[in-house]
């Protein structure tokens, strides 16, 4: 009917309720609002315009009800606010009374409770509910174990009085009787339940219980909890009602508002009749007569601060259409009540519209037949047409002809070894200039057919009824033939559906039985194969073969004479596809030359297959292969080792690995050693062993091997009886292992170092020395990298053959007179760790001279004073 704005946007209202307040012919509208300036608004029900607001307090209205408490003329409002008092107003907006809670009122309900004359008001505040009667006097309350969202008054016993039913946050609905003791309680689904209603739903006696839940679920219960029927709605409800709004449907409906801005409508069976799109999420709603037509109307809340009013009444009933004004009723909807929509199609409005098209007389200015259609409802409601869409036949067999049987391939691309494809074939060439636009997505064929190939790509085969009548066609509507208005057209296209003949235009021959060969690394046994083609060039021809040879062991290959010069390449993939045999494997990528192979392999009961596609073939050009495998496999080494994997050098490694050959062939294995010292793979030994030989060699390290070395282990497979080799010889990867350096003392002894606590002047040299211990052999340490630092002056050397790193140290001018430090150590050698001695002490001392200041040459009397000046320099004319 009708949308209009409350409040501003995202201030919903809240807790609406219809009633009669001022006590005229029509009903109005009360909606609390979720914002805080905690007003009651009033509004018109039949255009939803203002009346008045009620200032409440600054909180949020979460509840309102309209009901007669009190004796006085018109309706009073009950009013639930957040600062958990529950107001009484007359219906001039005056304040009655009040009462205080203890907390935020969630929901207020009007209704006889005790079974008095007069109605009382319930409300729930937490886990508390509450009935006050129309004295503001408490008739009792009652506490539950969750909080309530909404409760709702209604006779669901044959107990006097009617029972209070709460919905709770944990999922739980309690049911109260008339004095306040919990009857009943039920859990529903896993979900908070956000609102509730009670009423008279199924044909069933008595009433029934509705709930919404916060996992977008509407639960239909009888009177006792259990469930009739549930029904999942787009999005988490908050807030339902019960009432008759669809007189085309028996029983009451249940109205349903949801997070997603729907208002979902469910007859009294629990099944959709509608659902309608407000501006944004719907927080509550009510249901009541704010009209004088037929029915009650539906009022709901949103976040956009508006109430969206709905009558499902005013919608076109018994909706049909009279083509041409004839009074005669072409098309009639199959819907009582057309509330969603419906398309109107059917021979008898085809077959008006054709006949009205027939005898068409009076034509517009532009020559258009103008057709009127007259749409008729039983009740008044709105209606919108859309997507007027008007089929007719085009007759283009003057631009449009074929020729049948033509002999040509209806595919060429893609086709697998010994398929059938269509060899015979329409010819439609296209030729001329349309009058109108034209898009050709189905051709008809032969009813018999189940496949058809157009403009060499296959499409399926599916039946469409046009203008009532079926047809069986090719469906081309993935890529349509598009002819425009007034453009000239001239091209031809191949056509074939599966009625015509066929023929295999791929084939892969087998040119010859297995071969062996011999030699080493060619022991191989294979077949040779001939790929062709008839008639056509073909792009992506797919092939396979399974070899079927007990004798073969493995290294299975694939070979392509591609450029036939009897050269062959290597388009064996490297792994294994568990889908290759089937009808979409997964491909590797193989380029030969610019041109690329797709190719995959897969064992099957033992035996290799493989499947390729071949980018191009012709028949002047048939593609040789050659498939096989070797029938002597080469020896497997694994499990690598070395033991230790880290120690110094000098030490003993013990080098393994498992060997194992298939064949049982004799092998022999060698040891190879990667010294750091030279950069260089040195042989340290071989063995001839047999199958399952664990093979071991023993090693003891040398100063050479220093550092992150590693080791590898060559290997062949040969005769025994003759030496001749199976294979060539091959590598095992590296593995690294550690060699780690020596560790040395660094030690004055004093009997025969020098340098501790000595004194040397600065023109003179003194003998700086210490002795190097190999730590770990207790062996003299020759040839290592030693350093001498004074103070931050440094200087190297290498250890003598009595294992002494000696230094001449002469200070000369670099180094200043007075009491300093040294000390001696290793330092970046190639087999001995840094190690350095304590420091020891050194005096370096200088000479020093005066320097007469006054002129060489003067003279001065007797008794007469002269005086004379000097300086101190040292010998390299500083002074000091």
């Amino acid at each position: 009917m009708y949308n209009s704005p409350v409040k501003s946007s995202n201030v919903a209202p809240l807790g609406i309720s219809i009633g009669n307040i001022f006590h005229g012919d029509e009903n109005e509208i009360v909606t609390g609002t979720s914002g805080y300036d905690g007003e009651v608004s009033i509004l018109y029900g039949s255009n939803g315009t203002l009346v008045k607001e009620y200032y409440i307090s600054p909180n949020p209205i979460y509840s309102t009800d309209v009901g007669n408490v009190t004796s006085d003329l018109g309706e009073e409002i009950v009013v639930g606010s957040g600062d958990g008092k529950v107001y009484l107003l007359n219906s001039t907006g005056n304040e009655i009374w009040n009462y205080t809670t203890g907390g935020s009122i969630n929901s207020v309900k009007i209704g006889n409770i005790v079974g008095s004359e007069d109605s009382e008001i319930v409300a729930c505040s937490s886990t508390i509910i509450y009935v006050i009667n129309r004295s503001r006097n408490l008739e009792w309350n009652s506490s539950v174990e969750e909080t309530i969202n909404e409760i709702v008054i209604g006779n669901l016993s044959e107990d006097e009085g009617n029972e209070i039913v709460a919905g709770c946050a944990g999922g739980k609905i309690y049911i109260l009787n008339s004095a306040g003791i919990i009857v009943s309680n039920i859990t529903v689904g896993d979900s908070s339940i956000n609102t509730i209603d009670v009423g008279d739903i199924t044909s069933d006696p008595g009433n029934e219980i509705v709930i919404g839940t916060g996992d977008n679920k509407v639960y239909i219960l009888n009177s006792t909890g259990g469930e009739i029927k549930n029904y999942s709605t787009g999005g988490s409800v908050n807030s339902l009602r019960i009432g008759e709004i669809a007189n085309d449907y028996a029983g009451n409906e249940i109205v349903i508002g949801c997070d997603n801005k729907e208002l979902y409508i469910l007859n009294s069976t629990g099944h959709l009749i509608g659902n309608f799109i407000a501006g944004d999420t719907i927080k509550s709603i009510a249901i009541g007569n704010l009209t004088t037509d037929e029915g009650s109307e539906v009022v709901a809340g949103a976040i956009d601060g508006k109430i969206y009013v709905f009558n499902f009444d005013y919608f076109p009933t018994n909706l049909s259409i009279d083509v041409g004004n004839d009074s005669t009723r072409d098309w009639k909807s199959s819907k009582t009540k057309l509330r969603t929509s419906e398309i109107a199609t059917g021979q008898n409005l085809v077959s008006a519209i054709n006949n009205y098209i027939n005898t068409c007389t009076t034509l517009d200015t532009a020559n258009n037949c103008q057709i009127p259609l007259i749409f008729h409802s039983d009740f008044k409601g709105k209606l919108n047409i859309s997507n007027l869409s008007v089929e007719y036949v085009y007759n283009v067999s003057g631009i449009i002809s074929y020729k049948k049987d033509v002999a040509a391939w209806s595919r060429t691309s893609d086709i697998k070894i010994n398929e059938s494809v269509g060899s015979k074939v329409y010819n439609i060439t296209f030729k001329g200039i349309p009058a109108e636009n034209i898009s050709i997505k189905y051709i008809v064929v032969d009813n018999s057919a189940t496949k058809c190939d157009f403009n060499l790509t296959s499409y399926n085969v599916t039946n469409i009824t046009e203008f009532g009548i079926e047809k069986r066609v090719c469906n081309i509507s993935s890529n349509p033939i598009i002819l425009n208005a007034g453009n000239y057209a001239n091209f031809s296209i191949l056509f074939w559906d599966s009625s015509q003949e066929t023929s295999t235009p791929i084939h892969l021959i087998n040119t010859s039985d297995y071969y062996s060969t011999y030699g080493a690394d060619n022991y191989r046994r294979g077949i040779n194969l001939t790929l062709n083609a008839t008639n056509g060039t073909f792009k992506n021809a797919t092939a396979w073969w399974q070899l079927n040879d007990s004798q073969i062991e493995g290294e299975e290959f694939l070979l392509v004479d591609w450029y036939g010069n009897g050269t062959f390449y290597d388009i064996t993939p490297p792994n294994l596809t568990d889908n290759c045999n089937t009808s979409n494997p997964t491909y590797t990528q193989i380029m030969v030359g610019s041109d690329t192979f797709y190719v995959c392999k897969k064992k099957i009961n033992n035996n290799m297959y493989f499947k390729w596609k071949q980018p191009t073939l012709s028949p002047n050009n048939p593609t040789n292969y050659q498939v096989g495998g070797s029938y002597n496999l080469p020896p497997n080494l694994t499990d690598l080792k070395v033991s230790p994997s880290s120690d110094i050098w000098g030490a003993n490694f013990t080098f393994s690995a498992n060997v194992t050959d298939i064949d049982n062939d004799a092998i022999n294995v060698v040891l190879f050693i990667f010294k750091n010292k030279t950069k260089t793979w040195v042989n340290k030994g071989s063995k001839n062993v047999t199958n399952g030989t664990i093979v071991e060699f023993n090693l003891t390290s040398d100063k050479n091997w220093t550092g992150i070395s590693k080791f590898k282990i060559e290997y062949f497979d040969y005769n025994s009886n003759n030496t001749s080799k199976f294979h060539n010889p091959r590598n095992t990867t590296s593995v690294d292992f550690n060699v780690l350096k020596h560790n040395v003392s660094v030690v004055y002894l004093a009997d025969s170092c020098e340098g501790n606590n000595s004194v040397v002047f600065r023109n003179e040299t003194a003998t700086l020395s210490v002795f190097i211990n190999d730590t770990n052999s207790e062996e003299t340490v020759i040839g290592a990298n030693c350093s001498l630092w004074v103070n931050k002056w440094i200087n190297s050397t290498k250890s003598n053959s009595s294992g002494y790193c000696k230094f001449s140290f002469n200070p000369g001018q670099t180094f200043e007179p007075g009491k300093t430090n040294w000390h001696i150590g290793i330092k970046n050698d190639d087999y001995y760790n840094d190690k350095n001695s304590t420091e020891y002490n050194l005096t370096i001392k200088g000479w020093l001279k005066p320097v007469l200041l006054n002129p060489v040459n003067f003279s001065f009397y007797k008794n007469e004073k002269a005086a004379f000046s000097a300086r101190l320099v040292d010998r390299y004319e500083n002074y000091a």
